[in-house]
C-alpha cells in the first residue's frame, strides 16, 4: 500500500465529485439540449433564430466543459456571495445590451465583455469570437428581412 504512492506521481488522478463550475455548466448542457430537442418541429424560417443560439452555445458549452474538467478540482474558498452576485450582474447586464443598442450589437458587446473581463479571455479571442457573434446576428437578421433588430430603442 505504501509503495502505490510512488507509481502514480506523474497520473492525473481526478477524485472526488464534480466542481460546482463543471455541475453547472452540464446543467447549462442540458438546457440546451432540451430547447434544441422542443424547437425541433418548428419547420419554418422561425426555426433559424433558436439553431443559431442554441449550436454555437452548445459548443461553447462544451468547451467551457472541457476547460472546467482540466482546471483545479478545488473551487475558491470565501467568495461564494460575490460569485453568486457577479452572476446575477452578467445575466442582467445581457437584455440591458440589448435594449440599448439592439440584438446585434448587444450580442457582439455582450460576448465581447463576457470573454474579456469574466473569462479573462485574451484581445484576439474575444474579439475574433464578438465578431463572429455579431456577423451572424446580422445575418440572421437580413434572413429574416427584420433590419429593426439592428436598432436599440432610441434609433
Amino acid at each position: 500500500m505504501s509503495g502505490s504512492g510512488g507509481a502514480d506521481k506523474g497520473a492525473r488522478v481526478r477524485n472526488g465529485p464534480p466542481t460546482p463550475r463543471v455541475v453547472f455548466t452540464l446543467a447549462l448542457l442540458g438546457l440546451v439540449a432540451a430547447l434544441a430537442v422542443m424547437t425541433w418541429p418548428i419547420r419554418s424560417t422561425s426555426y433559424l433564430i433558436p439553431a443559431f443560439i442554441l449550436v454555437p452555445t452548445a459548443v461553447l458549452l462544451a468547451f467551457q466543459l472541457c476547460r472546467d474538467m482540466r482546471g483545479p478540482r478545488t473551487e475558491p474558498a470565501g467568495d461564494d456571495a460575490a460569485a453568486v452576485v457577479a452572476a446575477f450582474a452578467w445575466l442582467a447586464l445581457m437584455p440591458v445590451l440589448l435594449a440599448a443598442t439592439g440584438l446585434v450589437f448587444g450580442g457582439a458587446l455582450y460576448t465581447l465583455a463576457y470573454l474579456r473581463v469574466r473569462n479573462g479571455d485574451g484581445r484576439v479571442l474575444s474579439l475574433v469570437s464578438a465578431m463572429v457573434v455579431g456577423a451572424g446576428l446580422a445575418l440572421v437578421a437580413y434572413g429574416l428581412r427584420m433590419p429593426q433588430l439592428f436598432s436599440g430603442p432610441f434609433g
